[in-house]
């Protein structure tokens, strides 16, 4: 029986936790070794935001839904420091009998697949203690029909931690863009916006991976004055060919990126990232 979990958010002097730990952990793990750098360094990102504003998923029984979870990356790791979390995992590309093989622990006996969100959310008793929509708004035609629909199911609670990630900056909208099936980009108002239509307050927001953002500029000028590639040309993370050390150099600058940008959240100082983010509950 999944038990609901009151998660209770209280303000503390620092924005964010910052775990050195994590970054060894996420660096040295071998189940990461073929992922793309900018993967393992987003669930980097995601595990220090649900640290600091949602702690107890990792110390008691919760409830943790995945909307277009992928190929399971993020839930797989989830599973790893989240001993006692039930996993949906929800994706319209997935295969109903697509459980993974092998994992941390009892991964699968915690772990539901479904190609469905209302579907997968009616299996839910009780409610969800945590809601991920990474990189998913900007793939749906209307975010708002589909915000709507996911956020008034009644597993949806007041105590439902509601974490969204987007690329930023509609500016950098470009081919690779469309190649990947992206309506649009999302700036942090943009982003907000739209969550609050749907009934959320934001509890904390804002960008990383800075130093992402002169490639993309520079591949978005080179875009408008260069031919565009081929759609067969275009390679997303699914294409990607691990180069080893490129790699580990990449992840841990990725990571510092944050931790950087973060730190200066503490001093009130927020700059852009090529990725937003934004923690939100639903509005009282």
């Amino acid at each position: 029986m999944l038990v609901k979990h009151v998660i209770v958010l209280k303000r503390r002097p620092a924005a964010i936790i910052l775990d050195v730990m994590d970054v060894q952990e996420s660096l040295l793990s071998s189940s990461d070794a073929a992922r793309h750098p900018w993967e393992r360094a987003r669930f980097f990102v995601v595990k220090n935001l649900l640290k600091r504003y949602a702690r107890r998923l990792f110390q008691t029984p919760c409830v943790v839904a995945d909307i277009g979870c992928g190929d399971l990356y993020v839930l797989r790791k989830l599973a790893g420091c989240m001993p006692h979390a039930s996993l949906v995992g929800v994706d319209s590309a997935l295969d109903d009998l697509q459980l993974p093989a092998g994992g941390p622990g009892d991964v699968v006996n915690r772990m539901t697949l479904h190609v469905d969100a209302v579907e997968a959310l009616n299996t839910v008793r009780g409610s969800v203690d945590c809601l991920l929509l990474l990189d998913v708004l900007e793939h749906i035609a209307d975010e708002n029909q589909f915000l709507a629909s996911l956020l008034s199911h009644r597993s949806i609670g007041p105590d439902t931690v509601v974490l969204a990630t987007a690329p930023a900056f509609q500016c950098l909208f470009s081919a690779h863009d469309s190649f990947l099936g992206h309506h649009r980009r999302y700036s942090a108002g943009r982003l907000l916006g739209r969550l609050r239509d749907a009934g959320l307050h934001s509890r904390a927001h804002g960008y990383f991976f800075t130093s992402l953002l002169p490639i993309r500029m520079a591949q978005v000028i080179i875009g408008k004055t260069a031919p565009a590639l081929k759609p067969e040309m275009q390679k997303g993370i699914g294409g990607y060919r691990r180069k080893p050390l490129v790699d580990e150099l990449m992840s841990a600058m990725l990571m510092a990126d944050f931790m950087f940008g973060a730190a200066l959240g503490l001093l009130n100082l927020h700059i852009p990232g090529l990725s937003v983010y934004a923690v939100c509950k639903k509005q009282s």
